[in-house]
């Protein structure tokens, strides 16, 4: 199924709905704070934020198309990435 949240097991990171509309929830498991990046196929960054534990990142203005969300656990140096698509 499309929105059934995608987990990452290394990094226990939640990440909902994918398709987005309007809202992209990420929410940290395994760790407290991480660096988040939401960027184009081109590597423009359109989302840039550092994260505690579940946020809300606001994907309103964001034109249609495919994007890549990457968080950097600090911690353990660990990056994870997950494309999503703005319909």
């Amino acid at each position: 199924p499309i929105n059934t949240p995608q987990i990452d097991t290394k990094l226990d990171i939640k990440v909902y709905p994918n398709p987005i509309n309007q809202q992209l929830n990420v929410e940290l498991q395994a760790f407290e704070k991480g660096q988040v990046r939401l960027f184009d196929g081109t590597g423009k960054t359109h989302i840039t934020r550092i994260i505690t534990g579940n946020t809300t990142l606001n994907t309103n203005n964001l034109p249609v198309g495919i994007y890549f969300l990457q968080v950097f656990d600090e911690n353990s140096g660990q990056v994870f990435t997950r494309k999503i698509l703005k319909q």
